[in-house]
């Protein structure tokens, strides 16, 4: 079901990168810090200064011409250039940054990734996060993007000092979307998390914000509880950043929307409103009550944000009226009160028949959705192709997210019935228009996950 976001909550979730961070304190530069607080364990960075490491002119001459030989004629081989930049030894890193930019295709990216890796010593990081500072934005926009690629926590914390502190809208851009790459990469980059958050931490207010900004957009998981670290910030701007970066990650358990209803029904209006919309963003159910209330509010600002969030929570299209929401919030209240405990009796219990009829009522009622979905589920594998084929529809009506990998399995199912209405489900609940393979939603579920 689509909706139509207005336009303080479109904003949040479609601003490119550039103009995400575009409110970034325009303040001068402080001196650029290079060390760690004494709290991260994972990182140790040189306090002292270090030059511009000097390029020879040799040695980036040979690496210009390695790179050129990738588009000669005839091309020279990507394991030629490889083994090439290779031999150079330590003494090409320097130059590497010079052929990343913007129009880098993959294959060079690639190459220089694989050089980083084999060549990479304990200076490497210190050597690319000078040339972060060099007077040539090309030199220094490279010289992120080859930290990016390198990804240890020592590279996320060089670029994070560069977005903390740069006035150069390209330079913070490009280190942006080099911390960015990182945090995507899954498990591998929870030691970046720490060195953010700490970061963080020991940051001015403003400079915090852009780091709490950049924790929002990676779409991980491990963002989620340093994020709620930061509502207890002192500062309201803080506490904002963060709710805004929840919602944006769109991931949330029942943990994270507890905090951030705190917000919502607390006295400051620019959080409240926030709170609000990251609600909405989150899909939390329990706060459906409090939302309605706050149609009434008297701030009408307020009462827009809390209509947004209803309909995109239920799905419904109802107007900006109090009385319009809390009779219908009544009425599935007392559906949900008189029918759920008979209806999950009769799927367990009933008939073929009767146990259709169960799943079908039980995927209609609004509340208490988490325990439909739950004893719904198990029914994707009963011995009844009826009943599997019911649960899958069932649990694709209520665009449920957890029963994403139960519907794959559904693919292999033997009834020809089943995986066509387990296919449907997917495809309303992820939005992807895969094949009706099993192999090929495998795939997209495990990409899926590292990204998240």
């Amino acid at each position: 079901m689509s909706f139509k976001i207005p336009l303080f909550a479109a904003l949040v979730l479609l601003l490119p990168l550039s103009s995400l961070y575009a409110d970034r304190d325009r303040r001068s530069a402080p001196e650029k810090r290079v060390s760690l607080p004494e709290s991260d364990p994972n990182v140790q960075v040189k306090e002292e200064r270090v030059s511009l490491p000097e390029l020879d002119p040799n040695v980036q001459a040979e690496v210009d011409t390695l790179f050129a030989g990738l588009k000669g004629d005839p091309p020279i081989s990507t394991e030629d250039v490889t083994d090439g930049l290779l031999r150079l030894g330590p003494s090409a890193i320097p130059c590497l940054p010079k052929h990343l930019n913007k129009d880098t295709n993959k294959t060079t990216a690639d190459i220089v990734a694989n050089v980083l890796e084999e060549l990479k010593d304990e200076n490497t990081v210190t050597q690319l996060a000078v040339l972060l500072e060099s007077d040539s934005e090309d030199t220094a926009l490279g010289a992120a993007r080859a930290l990016g690629l390198i990804g240890t926590p020592e590279a996320v914390a060089a670029l994070s000092e560069v977005v903390m502190t740069t006035m150069n809208d390209n330079l913070f851009v490009v280190c942006s979307e080099a911390i960015l790459s990182v945090l995507r990469r899954g498990s591998a980059a929870a030691g970046s998390f720490f060195t953010i958050a700490n970061l963080a931490e020991a940051a001015e207010p403003s400079e915090r914000e852009r780091l709490i900004r950049c924790l929002g957009a990676s779409g991980s998981k491990e963002a989620v509880r340093f994020l709620l670290d930061f509502l207890r910030d002192e500062k309201t701007s803080v506490k904002a950043a963060a709710l805004n970066a929840l919602g944006r990650l769109g991931v949330g358990d029942s943990r994270a929307c507890s905090k951030v209803r705190r917000y919502m029904r607390g006295r400051d209006i620019n959080l409240k409103k926030q709170a609000v919309t990251t609600l909405g963003l989150l899909k939390d159910w329990e706060s459906v009550p409090y939302l309605i209330d706050l149609l009434e509010n008297d701030n009408s600002s307020v009462a827009r944000s809390a209509h947004w969030a209803l309909q995109n929570i239920t799905g419904l299209k109802f107007p900006l009226s109090h009385n319009r929401w809390i009779s219908w919030w009544n009425r599935e209240d007392e559906k949900y009160e008189n029918r759920m405990d008979p209806l999950i009796d009769r799927l367990y219990e009933g008939t073929v028949q009767q146990r259709i009829y169960a799943i079908r009522e039980l995927s209609g009622i609004a509340l208490g959705r988490g325990d439909v979905v739950g004893a719904v589920l198990g029914f994707t594998n009963d011995e009844d192709a009826q009943i599997r084929k019911e649960a899958c529809t069932a649990l694709g009506t209520m665009k449920s997210t957890e029963a994403v990998p139960y519907l794959i399995d559904s693919l292999d199912d033997s009834d020809e019935g089943v995986r066509a209405v387990a296919h449907k489900a997917l495809h309303k609940i992820t939005g992807e228009n895969l094949p009706l393979e099993r192999v090929a939603w495998k795939d997209w579920e495990s990409a899926t996950s590292k990204e998240r």
